[in-house]
């Protein structure tokens, strides 16, 4: 990077504002939770603020660069040459996360050339030995640092999982939604508007001639808009669809192989109640507070299933139960049982996947409680309720609450990123649970919706929202939505 860029990140003021954003993105990062104040203000205060633009270089590849980056604003990228000796992009280092990190600890090369991909960009730039230097003084920080490998290698893994269950198709429909606004068409994240499709075709594992072809086809089917050759706008729930992540319940059905239309749940008896609690677990929070979740807990996914609960029927109602009694007997009430649900290997091995491992089996747990004595048909219940919670974590609320890992959050925001998802004005059909980590710090652990008994078809939709008749939201005005 040429020299004297530090001045065009603007006045002397600018950088130190740039430096307080630095700061309040590590703070804001779970990796770096645990390390003291001091350490993160030496790290911060001893870096270089530079402003760059579109091209222009940081390193290249195989350089002894020496230093570490960090991105305050703007974005930069990873290219390297394919055999087609061409420049393919293929990673993106976005707001809020270092560059550099390996060739700092091993002090090896850079295994590739790094350029800003944005229209301008504000970096920090910190010396690699000085760092060093701090980590052995800081153990907490050295561990933040391995954190943020851990991160980028599982992102790799899950890059090379897509590149062999999913087709290329597939592949830039789920790349393209990484640049997707909240809900609906909306304006295009950077750097998205700048990439050429050879490069968008490189980041998704595959030639610009398929990206070629693929873009037009969302192109005509409304998922994107291009002008002079460039995407500008994107829309979250069509790309979804083509990136085998659907957010209407009939297309997760149709996606699992679950059935050809959006099932109405059918109890054979007790079936006389208003609406079902759908529960939903954040692992790495549930997993993280006393209880805690065995060693054999997947890391992936992180939104994970609890249950689907019917709220109490009339025939006990009218026999006096209450409530409470319900929410803690259950379906003790009519009959005992301890029986697992009967269900094909596969699908106990799709729960297996996505549910809590506790000491004792959950799923057998909510079969017991909430199933069992109303009737349904096991294998249809878990596999509606395994295609309701892809549809909350494809949807525009799940990638947010993704995309939030590791940092603090705003109740409110939350509930507002929920209303504008779903479109609904139900703002207590968002139940959050919160609990405490052994530290003492509250993290999000589960978050429920309501839903009418009759709409339960149409789920995610706004109709199948409805206000919660007891507040059971347990959340503070702001909590950690954690990071494993």
């Amino acid at each position: 990077m040429p020299a004297g860029s530090e001045a065009r990140c603007v006045r002397k003021d600018a950088i130190e504002a740039a430096r307080y954003l630095m700061l309040k993105q590590l703070v804001g990062d779970d990796a770096f939770g645990e390390v003291p104040a001091q350490a993160l203000h030496v790290l911060v205060d001893g870096s270089t603020i530079q402003a760059a633009i579109k091209g222009e270089g940081v390193y290249e590849k195989g350089e002894r660069w020496g230093r570490l980056g960090f991105v305050i604003d703007g974005c930069v990228a990873m290219l390297a040459n394919g055999e087609d000796a061409k420049e393919h992009l293929y990673e993106h280092v976005f707001p809020g996360n270092f560059f550099g990190v390996s060739a700092m600890l091993d002090g090896g090369v850079e295994m590739a050339r790094t350029a800003v991909v944005s229209r301008k960009a504000c970096l920090a730039l910190m010396d690699g030995d000085a760092v060093i230097d701090l980590c052995k003084q800081h153990g907490t920080l050295a561990i933040a640092f391995a954190v943020t490998l851990a991160r980028r290698i599982r992102h790799t893994t899950a890059l090379l999982a897509a590149q062999l269950n999913l087709t290329a198709q597939e592949r830039i429909a789920r790349y393209l939604l990484r640049f997707a606004g909240d809900t609906g068409l909306s304006e295009a994240l950077e750097p998205l508007p700048q990439m050429t499709q050879a490069q968008i075709g490189a980041a998704a594992g595959t030639v610009k001639d398929v990206a070629a072809r693929t873009i037009g086809l969302l192109e005509r089917e409304g998922a994107l808009k291009r002008e002079r050759g460039h995407i500008q706008l994107v829309h979250r729930e069509i790309l979804a669809r083509f990136a085998r992540l659907v957010p209407m319940l009939f297309f997760a059905l149709v996606s699992f192989g679950f059935a050809s239309a959006a099932p109405s749940l059918a109890p054979a008896e007790h079936g006389t109640f208003d609406h079902y609690t759908f529960a939903l677990t954040w692992q790495p929070g549930i997993c993280g507070t006393e209880e805690g979740c065995l060693p054999d807990q997947p890391k992936t996914p992180l939104i994970g299933l609890h249950g689907l609960w019917a709220s109490l029927p009339q025939d006990l109602h009218s026999q006096g139960v209450v409530d409470q009694q319900w929410w803690s007997k259950g379906c003790d009430l009519y009959q005992h049982s301890s029986a697992p649900p009967p269900l094909s290997p596969a699908l106990d091995a799709q729960l297996e996947g996505v549910m809590p491992h506790f000491t004792h089996s959950l799923l057998t747990h909510e079969y017991v409680k909430h199933v069992q004595c109303f009737g349904f048909d096991a294998t249809q219940f878990f596999e509606t309720e395994l295609a309701m919670r892809a549809a909350v974590e494809s949807s525009a609320f799940g990638a947010y609450l993704q995309q939030q890992a590791g940092r603090d959050v705003e109740h409110s925001e939350v509930v507002d990123r929920f209303k504008t998802a779903f479109g609904t004005e139900h703002a207590t059909a968002l139940q959050l649970q919160c609990g405490k980590t052994v530290s003492g710090q509250v993290v999000l652990t589960q978050f429920w919706f309501q839903i009418p008994a009759s709409d339960l078809g149409m789920f995610p939709q706004a109709a199948s929202f409805m206000d919660t008749p007891s507040n059971e939201d347990t959340c503070p005005a702001s909590f950690r939505i954690p990071a494993w």
